[in-house]
């Protein structure tokens, strides 16, 4: 990193952190001393803003590898808009084979931390009505797909989304309900618990790093047999899966 001129209100801690940010944003992680050679401050002040950062959700560390890297949050502050950016040009495509595929409407939904936004919507003629391209929400409790997002945030942050809930009961007051269901099947399932007739389906788009930064999200009528259940859930979890592969290529590459 080039030093540039300091002006009057430089502060040395805060340009440390966006130093760091940006740093990992650029590398995808980093160790501790790689960071440590990148920034001129001390080491110790290097760990205590590497650890505000992390209580903040900027950033996270990879106790397995011992090295840090971008966190959630990063999305909210606009680092991540390469990831809305292959979303919103990829996702037709992958959308569009999962329709000719099931027949039914199907949705891409960026998550970007502080809330979710549509990002393509693939519906042929007589599919169901869904959600229509750049709708936004914090509402994480009435939608499947944000109980697949609530379930990837920790305790502190779950209480940011509390106040925005219309259903609770159907995400903040059972979540190892839902995240037992998720482990199982890949996908998580509404099966007529918001809207009676309908079921809706939603499967996880992770980044290089395995952390949830999307969903793939679709919907049709009830009922279903068990097994019919299984094959548009694993259907849509497979075409999540092709999306998380090319972001975690593009991205990195």
């Amino acid at each position: 990193m080039t030093p540039e001129p300091k002006s009057k209100s430089y502060t040395p801690a805060l340009d440390a952190g966006l130093d760091i940010m940006e740093y990992l944003y650029s590398h995808k992680e980093a160790g501790f001393n790689e960071l440590c050679r990148q920034l001129p401050v001390s080491r110790s002040s290097v760990l205590r803003i590497l650890k505000t950062l992390a209580e903040r959700g900027y950033v996270q560390k990879d106790e397995a590898r011992s090295c840090w890297l971008p966190g959630r949050r990063m999305n909210f502050a606009g680092m991540n808009a390469p990831v809305a950016d292959v979303m919103r040009s990829e996702a037709p495509r992958i959308l569009g084979s999962f329709t000719d595929t099931t027949g039914c409407t199907v949705l891409c939904v960026y998550w970007n931390g502080n809330g979710f936004q549509v990002m393509a919507k693939e519906q042929r003629e007589g599919g169901i009505a869904m959600l229509e391209v750049g709708s936004v929400t914090r509402d994480l409790s009435k939608y499947p797909w944000g109980w697949l997002f609530y379930l990837s945030l920790d305790a502190e942050e779950r209480e940011r989304f509390d106040g925005y809930m219309e259903c609770p009961e159907l995400i903040r007051d059972c979540p190892a309900k839902r995240k037992k269901y998720l482990i199982a099947n890949g996908f998580a399932l509404d099966n007529e618990e918001v809207y009676k007739g309908r079921l809706r389906f939603a499967a996880p788009i992770r980044d290089a790093q395995g952390r949830i930064t999307g969903a793939l999200g679709t919907s049709c009528p009830s009922p279903l047999r068990t097994e019919e259940i299984q094959a548009l859930g694993k259907e849509l979890a497979k075409h999540a899966d092709k999306l998380s592969d090319f972001l975690a290529r593009r991205i990195n590459t």
